[in-house]
């Protein structure tokens, strides 16, 4: 589409079998944003609509620094999209296959800002479920921005199937392979799996497909990673094999305790870096403590905005402690200074080389070491508090947008909460208020608010019956299939009573039939492995309507017999399929018994199906062809069936 809400499409960033994602510009700001377009065929599913419009409502809650913000959701001519922070940069996943491995100080602080994103999310009771390499995006400042939170909970179980994407498995936890229960400790076990892949290049779990993928999350444990690269520290060995626990409570408890041990293991294994390269001997702080050479003891002092100094007092000793304590540091330059921030030099901390040796550096107050190849350096931003990027609050009030290419049926609305307004009526007051321009004001504000009470209460009254039977029984075609369903379920709530409740009841049924069976046919498409047994099983039986309705309903008592069980929770879908099989087998029923269906008659079932198709016809397309039916099939005892059918279908459209 040209148009998605206030958004002018450009360039596709990315599609899958749920949707595509497009670099779009907002027509009257423009602003560069990134928008995710669900697929027709997933959002005609009323029931994805209900978990969308509920996850949306929990992301938007989401403001933090490493984590994509999310702007505004809304629907185009039927099909839902949301806006999203276009963030320019490379995926982890393409700089792991660009660069093969990241060196481990570089993994350490891409972790850290990760975790950060998790603890915010947690803290408020969102859980990703699918943290992996291609859903980091890493910016040219070395930013790590987290994106896709809760959408695989909000495409449910079409998202998270058994083969259904072949990337999300590499990532997935023993308990979503085993349907054991989400929490937040599934996300830290994406994140050591995410970790891992920094470190050697590779997924820790690894097959030739799914199946192997899943039994070697369950089963297996991964090769460790100091025997494929032995030169890492221990420390973050540990906390990867950690991570990488089977059961979820061996793991660190919260991302919280996961981002301070990697703080503290970045702090001393930088530390330890140092001191372990640094040549002995070269410098004359090396030399004994005690001796009483007439060379001045040098001290580092560190205050803020200060230079790093050294002085000298009388009988050699230190005029400035650097210790908070007062105790003096024998250490001298031997110890690494912290660059403050008025200090102009700012280098990442994951750009230092593990493998550098320390070096001389000519400061402003003296000499001191660091890593080659760096200067004196802050720590990367890796919290809220110090981030680089502020979020700015958005206008929550429903965008009317009159851009060009904006016509249909479209709704557009932001996320964030809104700052509260004055009202549009306030004026400030004068000091002398005339009584007629206050009668004026006085009439004014009551005809507003007569029209606007009478515009609510108009509002409120809802369709009536015979405009929501047009749209049931016309099915007009600018109508999409949901907007049909929706009419459905809105008659029978608010007129239970009608004459034609339950015909419409039973449409409503019938309507969620095809939907299902469409859907299972589309998710089979887009498998690349055998789609489960109930699904399967469940397309041949209704496969078989049209060519032998009495198979066709044997096949679906069997599968009830077989897949319904009592124990599964209302929403799951197997549960959703049952009520429909169920349905469906007595409506082939009634209509064997009815038209006395032959089983080996294609033609006869064939007829059946038109004939019983008729009423969703308008009533005089109806009429046409029930009439055509008895005209073109009189005198053919084959038939008789289907006419005896459509001759009583046409008595009660005529009556």
């Amino acid at each position: 589409p040209e148009y998605l809400g206030p958004y002018r499409v450009g360039e596709t960033l990315g599609k899958g079998g749920m949707g595509s994602v497009f670099k779009a510009q907002h027509a009257k700001s423009g602003d560069v944003v990134a928008v995710k377009l669900i697929a027709l065929q997933v959002s005609d599913d009323i029931r994805f609509r209900r978990r969308f419009n509920a996850e949306i409502d929990t992301l938007k809650r989401l403001s933090h620094p490493n984590i994509v913000k999310p702007i505004g959701y809304g629907e185009e001519q039927g099909q839902l999209f949301y806006s999203m922070e276009f963030v320019p940069g490379d995926t982890l996943q393409a700089i792991i296959h660009r660069d093969k491995k990241l060196p481990w100080m570089r993994a350490i602080e891409i972790a850290i800002q990760v975790c950060s994103a998790l603890k915010h999310a947690h803290d408020i009771g969102v859980i990703h479920r699918d943290l992996k390499p291609a859903n980091l995006i890493v910016k040219e400042d070395g930013t790590v921005k987290l994106l896709d939170f809760g959408i695989s909970k909000i495409f449910g179980n079409d998202q998270t199937a058994v083969g259904s994407i072949m990337g999300t498995a590499d990532y997935m936890s023993p308990e979503q392979a085993n349907e054991t229960g989400i929490t937040a400790r599934t996300d830290l076990f994406q994140l050591g799996c995410v970790i891992y892949s920094m470190l050697c290049g590779k997924p820790p779990f690894r097959g030739k497909n799914i199946t192997e993928v899943m039994a070697a999350v369950v089963q297996r444990d991964p090769v460790p990673l100091d025997m494929i690269d032995p030169t890492l520290p221990d420390d973050v060995v540990q906390i990867v094999n950690e991570l990488l626990e089977k059961r979820p409570e061996d793991r660190p408890p919260t991302a919280l305790a996961v981002m301070n041990r990697l703080k503290a293991m970045r702090a001393g294994l930088q530390r330890m870096q140092t001191l372990a390269n640094e040549p002995k001997g070269d410098s004359k702080i090396d030399a004994d403590p005690m001796s009483t050479d007439d060379t001045t003891r040098k001290r580092v002092r560190q205050s803020k905005g200060d230079d790093f100094d050294t002085t000298t007092g009388p009988e050699g000793k230190s005029t400035a402690d650097p210790s908070p304590s007062g105790v003096q540091n024998e250490r001298g330059a031997d110890t690494v200074p912290f660059a403050t921030s008025g200090d102009s030099a700012h280098t990442a901390l994951n750009q230092v080389d593990p493998s550098a040796i320390t070096v001389h550096t000519d400061g402003r107050g003296g000499t001191h070491r660091t890593v080659a190849g760096t200067a004196l350096t802050a720590p990367l931003k890796d919290g809220p508090d110090d981030a680089s990027a502020k979020t700015d609050g958005v206008d929550a009030s429903v965008l009317s947008d009159t851009s060009p290419g904006l016509s249909g049926k479209t709704h557009f609305q932001t996320v964030s909460d809104g700052e509260v307004r004055e009202s549009y009526f306030s004026a400030p007051k004068s000091k002398a208020e005339h009584p007629v321009a206050r009668t004026v004001t006085i009439v004014a504000l009551s005809l507003i608010l007569l029209v606007g009470g009478a515009f609510l209460l108009g509002s409120l009254r809802g369709p009536t019956a015979e405009e929501l039977l047009a749209t049931i029984d016309d099915r007009p075609a600018d109508q999409q299939a949901y907007q049909i369903q929706n009419a459905m379920e809105r008659f029978v709530k608010l007129y239970p009573d009608h004459p034609r409740a339950e015909d419409v009841r039973l449409q409503q049924v019938a309507f969620r039939v095809e939907a299902a069976v469409r859907r299972l046919r589309l998710k089979a498409k887009l498998r690349t492995s055998e789609p489960p047994l109930y699904e399967q099983s469940f397309l041949d039986a209704m496969d078989l309507r049209s060519s032998d309705p009495v198979a066709a309903r044997e096949k679906l008592e069997r599968w009830i017999d077989v897949f319904k069980d009592s124990s599964m929770d209302d929403e799951d879908e197997q549960m959703d399929l049952a009520e429909l099989a169920r349905f469906e087998s007595d409506r082939l029923a009634s209509l064997i018994h009815e038209g006395d269906a032959l089983p080996n008659d294609p033609k006869l079932a064939e007829l059946m199906q038109r004939v019983e198709n008729a009423s969703r016809l308008p009533k005089e397309e109806r009429i046409k062809r029930l009439q055509g039916i008895l005209d073109l099939y009189d005198g053919q005892p084959w038939a008789q069936p289907a006419r005896d059918r459509a001759a009583e279908l046409l008595d009660h459209v005529v009556d």
